[in-house]
């Protein structure tokens, strides 16, 4: 078993705890977003100023080193979901494993990354039916059936690229 690359441990960290996040918040039914919310309105992950990220290339958080989730490659680009779900992951991600405990801390911060980085396209409960990913062609994936299905090196491949 490999361990994770010290500079990316942080990242993995939230990256694993969105996840055990979005599995927790699988079970809770949430309101919908009032309309003067900033998601609702636009500002969310794909709103004015947010630079690159899912829709536009540059990885999950807009800074990373993947070509984005929307086009050219990306989760929803040449492929799509299936496609990448059947995808080797790469050597460098290849049985990683979580060094960080699902406890009610780790829970909660990445309840908190993922209400933060995710919801805005994949929904509250992760359904795919956030009020940013209204517009998009194809739809944000239901997360919450796919995430319960795939390992830690998987997450942190797709999620970091």
């Amino acid at each position: 078993m490999k361990s994770i690359p010290q500079h990316r441990s942080m990242v993995f960290v939230l990256v694993i705890a969105a996840s055990i996040a979005l599995l927790a918040a699988c079970t809770m039914i949430t309101p919908t977003p009032a309309p003067g919310d900033s998601a609702a309105a636009g500002q969310g992950m794909m709103g004015q100023g947010q630079g690159q990220g899912m829709h536009r290339g540059g990885g999950m958080m807009g800074q990373g080193q993947g070509q984005g989730m929307m086009h050219q490659g990306g989760m929803m680009g040449q492929g799509g979901m299936m496609a990448r779900h059947h995808a080797e992951i790469p050597a460098e991600y290849a049985d990683l494993v979580n060094p960080i405990a699902a406890d009610e801390a780790s829970l909660g911060r990445g309840a908190e990354s993922y209400t933060l980085y995710c919801a805005t396209c994949h929904g509250e409960s992760g359904m795919g039916d956030g009020p940013a990913g209204a517009a998009l062609d194809p739809a944000p994936a239901p997360i919450a059936h796919t995430s319960q299905m795939l390992g830690d090196d998987y997450l942190f491949w797709r999620i970091s690229e």
